[in-house]
């Protein structure tokens, strides 16, 4: 036989060779995964499945599952090994994948449902499978009838769980295209609190509240599950103070005991007043209800007894006390609320590029933490604290207004602005007034320091305002702070003032009619 006839028999073998692994390949189709036992593709043109190779039964070969087995199985299997690690078990789900590109995520206890398109989302399919299965360990086969508190304990401790496994937390939110993750600022309280309209649009909120969000069926108490990122950044730092050993057995031991290590429910509505206050009210009341839980728990052992000394401690730098606190930020900026798009965003992006400096925005109906673009009621904030307070408008303020300032702010910036012109925000946060100021060389303004006008006023209930812009110097008001001469700064282009009682530390006058923002 020639060597030609040679390589033709031998390509013939491989190629009936190739074709009979093939076969064998389709004959033996199945999801190689311990946590799930069925996987379904639903498309328009009816439902395939594919079993787990532990069920040793065969599947029909699907083209639509085997594009996307192979990278399920991968991502399958790492939950699988971090569970595992953690000592965790669990009893396998069905997955049911819809073709459609339109975001879907419902878990139910034992089944997800998943579109295709939000498959891809960061996290969100181990996501789903924890909180799955620990409803699954509740027993409990409806979303919508979970309390509040056993959805938001479920959220914690999966989040957590994601963040111990991976280094950080991250998850994608496929329907709002957006990301969660555990920021400084809102994780604080009372920053991670939101409102019936803000909560559903937030990729904090709770995937056993998808349907209910869509429906508008969300309940006064769900709202208590934005506290998620509150709790779940104390909590996975409190871990921290664990040893690997200790963390690992300390989720063994939740996850084993899962039904029986509930939070205790909370009450809600006791009547206080308003909505804004009734619900921070009854945030806190929750918040102290956790505290208790985990005290209590620390009679279950030396690890326990660690972790609830923590969860106090990280709950407190986060901004809660036991005793009422005041709330503190380093600038305060008021403005009207027509006036606040350009305002929100240029402060937004100063925040952004500021470390450890905090941003508050009041507008006329509510209140802002920068870089969070998620408002919530000023009343939230009680009796607030600025070093530092910008207030923007074109009217007069009261001498009314000036004195209430006062009991909040140090300093007060006024600028009154009369037509739309953007006003430069990008290094006040960093390099503070005098940055401001030179950024925007040609904007009007006074600086009050507010204890020392508050004192004036009481002597005599004269605005400086009018008095200033109209370089009223001999006016009664500034006879009785004992008003100078102020010095020309060549370099910011403003007057700083002397008096025996500094009320007005500086200020820049431009014509009223010419101002603008």
């Amino acid at each position: 036989m020639t060597t030609q006839r040679w390589i033709t028999l031998l390509l013939v073998s491989l190629s009936i060779a190739l074709v009979a692994m093939g076969w064998l390949a389709r004959s033996s189709f199945c999801l190689d995964s311990i946590l799930v036992k069925k996987l379904d593709m639903v498309g328009p043109n009816g439902t395939v499945s594919i079993l787990a190779c532990s069920s040793k039964k065969d599947s029909p070969f699907s083209e639509d599952l085997y594009e996307i087995k192979t990278d399920l199985e991968m991502r399958l299997r790492s939950i699988e090994r971090n569970l595992e690690f953690l000592g965790v078990d669990a009893e396998p789900v069905h997955i049911s994948i819809v073709k459609s590109l339109d975001p879907l995520v419902r878990v139910h206890a034992s089944h997800l449902i998943l579109s295709e398109s939000a498959l891809g989302s960061k996290n969100l399919l181990e996501k789903a499978l924890l909180e799955s299965l620990l409803m699954q360990k509740n027993g409990n086969l409806d979303a919508a009838s979970e309390a509040a508190d056993k959805v938001l304990w479920s959220d914690v401790f999966s989040d957590v769980i994601l963040a111990s496994t991976q280094g950080y937390f991250e998850l994608g939110d496929p329907l709002l295209n957006q990301n969660f993750n555990w920021n400084a600022r809102r994780s604080e309280w009372p920053f991670s609190l939101r409102t019936k309209t803000t909560y559903c649009q937030d990729a904090s909120r709770s995937l056993l509240h998808l349907a209910a969000c869509q429906q508008g069926q969300l309940k006064p108490e769900d709202l208590f599950v934005s506290l998620r990122p509150f709790f779940g950044k104390a909590l996975f730092d409190s871990l921290q103070s664990l040893s690997n050993k200790q963390r690992v057995q300390w989720f063994s031991e939740v996850w084993r005991h899962w039904p029986e290590l509930q939070i205790e429910r909370g009450y809600f509505g006791a009547s206080v007043g308003p909505d804004e206050k009734q619900q921070l009210a009854d945030a806190a009341i929750g918040i102290r209800i956790w505290m208790a839980n985990f005290r209590n728990w620390a009679t279950r052992g030396p690890i326990w007894a660690q972790l609830a000394k923590e969860m106090a401690i990280n709950i407190q730098k986060q901004g809660f006390r036991e005793q009422t606190s005041t709330p503190s930020a380093d600038l305060l900026v008021i403005v009207n609320d027509h006036d606040s798009e350009a305002v929100l965003q240029g402060l937004r992006e100063a925040a952004l590029m500021s470390t450890g400096k905090s941003i508050l925005v009041f507008r006329n109906s509510d209140a802002w933490m920068m870089p969070d673009m998620r408002p919530f009621p000023k009343v939230w904030l009680g009796d607030w604290q600025v070093q530092q307070a910008i207030l923007i408008q074109c009217e007069i303020p009261s001498t009314e207004k000036l004195q209430a300032l006062a009991e909040h702010a140090q300093n007060l910036m006024l600028i009154r602005i009369c037509k739309s012109n953007p006003l430069q925000w990008g290094r006040l946060a960093q390099g503070g007034v005098n940055a401001f100021l030179r950024d925007n060389p040609s904007v009007p303004f006074i600086q009050f320091h507010l204890p020392s006008l508050k004192s004036a006023l009481a002597k005599r209930n004269l605005n400086p305002v009018p008095l200033i812009e109209e370089e009223n110097w001999k006016s009664p008001f500034f006879e009785g702070i004992g008003w100078q001469k102020p010095q020309w700064d060549q370099d910011l282009k403003i007057y700083r003032s002397h008096s025996a009682i500094e009320v007005i530390k500086s200020y820049r006058l431009g014509a009223p009619a010419s101002r603008t923002l």
